[in-house]
């Protein structure tokens, strides 16, 4: 709703007594003319003041229809840029753009362009759980250990071509790009349960960053889904088992 117009009403000084006499006859003969054109000044600005309105209305409306296109986009297709600043987020060891491993997860709902739901309802006293976009749950999934909003983000899961890691692989990539991008820091292992499929799995040599693996899950050809988290949790096979 926007906000009430207010008009300020100018107020005159009070005229000195010796020429009030004077100055009624004169007001007296002109008085229907100013009549008229102070009431042609008000009509004028409220016509002013009502057209500005509307433009910002619509300028308002434009920017809202934006954002909700953009967040219906990935409502309907997983595979779409999340809206605001996450479409230029970069995957890396220790998170995703700014949603970070270790952040609890209400941080992490602060962060996100989109609301998260569980994949399975959630036991009490369970100690961990994936959630994923509400209305995308294909495109990305996010682990957590602990309970309520102190949860830990310990995992997070790309599984659209959208998103980057700083070394530009995407889901999509060959297999290929993702050894040339990585080279020796790769550790190669069969996929549990898909015959001919691979995780590619970087090691990172750095101390500060010993407990984090960035996993490549492919078809044997093309990256099918990105991983990023902790040990021990980034290396489980069935979410949380």
């Amino acid at each position: 709703m926007l906000p009430p117009t207010l008009f300020a009403i100018a107020s005159v000084e009070p005229e000195n007594p010796k020429n009030l006499r004077y100055r009624r006859r004169i007001r007296g003969a002109a008085q229907p003319q100013a009549t008229w054109a102070i009431c042609l000044l008000l009509l004028v600005a409220i016509l002013f003041v009502s057209c500005k309105q509307s433009s910002t209305v619509q300028d308002n409306g434009k920017n809202t229809n934006a954002t909700q296109t953009e967040e219906s986009n990935l409502v309907m297709d997983p595979n779409a840029n999340p809206p605001g600043e996450h479409r230029d987020w970069k995957v890396s060891l220790r998170g995703w753009g700014k949603l970070k491993i270790g952040m609890s997860l209400q941080e992490t709902k602060r962060l996100l362009p989109f609301g998260l739901d569980s994949i399975n309802d959630i036991e009490p006293g369970q100690e961990c759980s994936v959630l994923v976009p509400a209305d995308a749950p294909s495109s990305y999934a996010f682990m957590f250990t602990g309970n309520g909003d102190s949860a830990t983000l310990v995992r997070i899961y790309i599984d659209v071509p959208s998103v980057h890691t700083l070394s530009g692989i995407s889901v999509g990539s060959k297999e290929s790009d993702v050894q040339k991008a990585y080279g020796s820091k790769l550790k190669t292992e069969p996929h549990k349960y898909v015959e001919g499929w691979k995780d590619l799995i970087y090691v990172p040599v750095d101390e500060a960053d010993k407990n984090l693996r960035l996993v490549f899950t492919t078809d044997g050809k093309v990256v099918q889904q990105m991983s990023v988290g902790r040990l021990p949790e980034i290396l489980y096979s069935e979410a949380c088992n």
